[in-house]
């Protein structure tokens, strides 16, 4: 099973230095707010991603009057093997290394073990627009069809190039010249967007039906132009509207999921509970299908999962990840009593206050009142 085993921490935000061990099954996390814990996780997805979750400004990560933060992680994958993984960031460069040998890209940190996260944030995937609904999709592509990075570089690299022939007023013919290459590509990524989205369904109904959802939601893949007309098509009817906007205004770049409720987004009739359980239940069937798919296990990043989820809904979604989720967990709460309380003898509770992350255990690795 694909894991952290341990994690060093650094001058990470208010984490002045912290040495842990982690359970390969669940990780509970309580602290008040500000105290640490979404901190905590930020760092494992750094370790993961060589970025975070919370923005791109590297100075706000380092700890006041500290010059960098650095992450030491060892991690065990599916395969057994093991490694060493460190990431140091200052405001103007970025170290990783994976077994003592320098990485030069972050997209090997996670090709090593997927993250999953589930955070505040994550309402976006409803609320916000067309972008966060294909990060979703192709998140999951990366992971789980090794060719469509390929062809999703492609497309990018001639949508750009007809987007600058476009905005500078060229000739139609130089305009014209990359749509061969964009048609290609556009049949590759719009045909595996649509069959991951296909093959996620089942996962997301059968979690659906096991909390009992009080709705039934509606999957539908949009591919960023008109179905009635094949990419080619659609390119020459839109050429006169293309050169008049000076970019490309049809095809994957605009693809979209709607998630859709008595015909209606979702978004629209569902409550703060009701969204937050939806958001959590497409995470999850994600990395179901990745493990269906490639025996990958993912790492799964919970922050604050039982707020705005009432005592019943935050059992039955506790009883789902017992059923379901056979991988590493991390669960933050503000309080104890909103983490689950039926977990295995491996389990281990974290308690953070002010940037200090205690391990609350005994000899019996059974959990202590605090």
């Amino acid at each position: 099973m694909t894991r952290i085993c341990q994690l060093q921490i650094d001058r990470l935000r208010n984490i002045k230095h912290s040495k842990l061990e982690f359970s390969s099954t669940y990780n509970l996390i309580y602290g008040q707010n500000g105290s640490g814990k979404t901190a905590l996780l930020e760092a494992l997805y750094i370790l993961g991603h060589g970025k975070s979750f919370r923005g791109d400004r590297v100075q706000s990560l380092i700890q006041h009057g500290q010059v960098d933060f650095v992450l030491y992680g060892e991690a065990q994958l599916d395969d057994e093997a093991t490694y060493n993984i460190g990431v140091e960031k200052t405001p103007y460069r970025t170290k990783i290394k994976i077994n003592g040998q320098r990485q030069h890209n972050a997209s090997e940190l996670a090709s090593f073990f997927p993250i999953i996260l589930v955070n505040p944030d994550s309402y976006d995937l409803l609320e916000e627009g067309p972008s966060i609904r294909r990060q979703f999709l192709d998140w999951g592509l990366f992971h789980v069809e090794h060719s469509f990075h390929k062809h999703w570089h492609t497309f990018n690299r001639c949508l750009k190039q007809r987007n600058a022939a476009l905005k500078s007023g060229d000739p139609e013919t130089i305009c014209r010249s990359w749509d061969t290459l964009l048609i290609e590509s556009s049949a590759q990524v719009t045909e595996s967007r649509q069959h991951y989205l296909q093959e996620l369904t089942p996962w997301f109904e059968k979690l659906l039906n096991f909390l009992e959802y009080p709705y039934q939601v509606q999957l539908k893949f949009v591919q960023g132009w008109s179905g009635d007309l094949d990419y080619g098509a659609a390119l020459n009817q839109s050429f006169q509207r293309d050169c008049m906007l000076g970019h490309t205004s049809i095809g994957p770049q605009r693809a979209d999921i709607l998630l859709e409720v008595y015909s209606k987004e979702a978004a629209e009739i569902l409550s703060r509970g009701q969204e937050k359980l939806l958001v959590t239940i497409l995470r999850l069937a994600q990395g179901l299908l990745l493990k269906e798919k490639t025996g990958k296990h993912s790492i799964y990043l919970l922050d604050d999962l039982a707020s705005e989820l009432d005592h019943q809904r935050r059992e039955q979604l506790y009883s789902l990840l017992d059923t379901f989720i056979q991988a590493q967990i991390f669960i933050t709460a503000t309080e104890q009593e909103f983490l689950p309380n039926k977990m295995t003898s491996e389990s281990k509770l974290f308690h953070v206050e002010q940037g200090e992350i205690t391990t609350l255990a005994d000899n019996n690795n059974r959990f202590l009142d605090n």
